[in-house]
């Protein structure tokens, strides 16, 4: 599996890593997987370390994440969603296309460039 999620409740975070090559299906189980996790939990932060991530999601495929997918899974509207910089060109590109795309629809996304940043972001959230 290309993903991983889990919980850490001292930080009530769910963090999601990718890693490797990603497809359009992939980023929909993970977010299903995710927001179920998300209901189990009540947390509305998430980061989404996309380090090791290879895209291989059309831009179509990323936007129905926050265009629908949130909305017809139940999403928290709060929701923070931190995302640590992925390495390759391409993978970059499409993390900006997810967090103006999110952006847009009223999410929060904003792309870090390292863990720590992201987490600071995350936890000085209300």
């Amino acid at each position: 599996m290309p993903y991983a999620i889990k919980h850490i409740p001292d930080l009530k975070t769910i963090e999601v890593t990718l890693t490797g090559v990603i497809t359009g299906v992939d980023l929909k189980r993970a977010t299903t997987d995710a927001i179920s996790l998300q209901r189990q939990t009540g947390v509305t932060r998430l980061l989404i370390d996309a380090d090791g991530w290879e895209v291989a999601a059309s831009p179509l495929e990323i936007f129905d994440l926050p265009a629908r997918q949130y909305w017809e899974e139940g999403a928290k509207r709060e929701t923070r969603f931190a995302v640590i910089r992925p390495t390759s060109s391409s993978a970059r590109e499409a993390a900006r296309t997810y967090e103006t795309m999110c952006q847009n629809r009223g999410w929060r996304a904003r792309i870090w460039p390292d863990r720590e940043s992201a987490m600071g972001w995350l936890t000085d959230a209300v």
